[in-house]
């Protein structure tokens, strides 16, 4: 019986062949083009909105809703835009393996009840001055700014997100983990019900009740004169007046 044998020289020249065939493949299409487009979405009738991927997202209160998606042009077709129970989403067509020049978003909104950010997600917040409550939901690295007035604010954060407002609320209720950090130095609270864990840490600006759970080395931060009541302290979490 006969075997054939390639000499390992053009082995080597077809593997490389293919694999940089490949790599031209998908830097041709998910490499932005560096031509930036402005796409109005116009939709309306939404009071919240959910952001997945590494969008920077301008946020502000306005009388009418506008929105604005400013990107490559042939990045376009691959961002999925929704509205769902008045939710609002953008979000990156699997696979997200492209590097555009510009991925932003600008959102004018007369309310505002709900803000979901993940997987890298950057929003700044301002001019919402409201007495409805408010939730907040964070993951993946995510981070929102800005200025906030509300009722209750509910804030669930992890993996490593941040938040850091000013303005104030009557009511925070705070679950974070994972590493997460929220600065609320500026934020007054008239009583917070808080849980950290996994090394996460907050500051907080309470005149008020003040509900704390902490552990995993978390680390809470006060300032202004709080009413101390559930507390509970573990894992190496500290306490201390700023």
């Amino acid at each position: 019986m006969k075997r054939a044998f390639l000499p390992v020289t053009l082995i080597i020249l077809l593997i490389t062949g293919v694999m940089l065939s490949g790599c031209n493949r998908a830097g041709s299409v998910f490499n932005g083009s560096g031509r930036i487009i402005d796409y109005e979405v116009k939709t309306a009738n939404f009071n919240s909105l959910n952001i997945k991927g590494p969008f920077i997202v301008e946020i502000k209160q306005a009388e009418t809703s506008k929105e604005t998606l400013s990107t490559d042009d042939n990045l376009l077709n691959r961002i999925r835009i929704s509205l769902e129970r008045r939710t609002l989403k953008f979000n990156i067509e699997a696979p997200a393996t492209f590097f555009p020049t510009s991925l932003k978003i600008a959102v004018a909104m007369p309310q505002i009840i709900s803000l979901n950010l993940s997987d890298g997600a950057r929003a700044v917040m301002s001019g919402f001055k409201s007495t409805d409550d408010f939730v907040l939901f964070m993951s993946k690295g995510s981070a929102l700014d800005g200025y906030l007035e509300a009722g209750t604010v509910q804030f669930h954060l992890s993996g490593g997100s941040q938040v850091s407002l000013n303005g104030k609320a009557l009511r925070l209720e705070l679950d974070a983990k994972g590493g997460s950090e929220l600065d609320l130095a500026d934020f007054a609270l008239t009583s917070a019900m808080v849980k950290l864990e996994e090394a996460s840490e907050a500051t907080l600006n309470v005149n008020g009740r003040f509900d704390a759970v902490l552990s995993d080395k978390s680390r809470v931060y006060y300032l202004g004169n709080p009413l101390f009541s559930d507390t509970s302290i573990s894992g190496g979490a500290t306490m201390l007046h700023k």
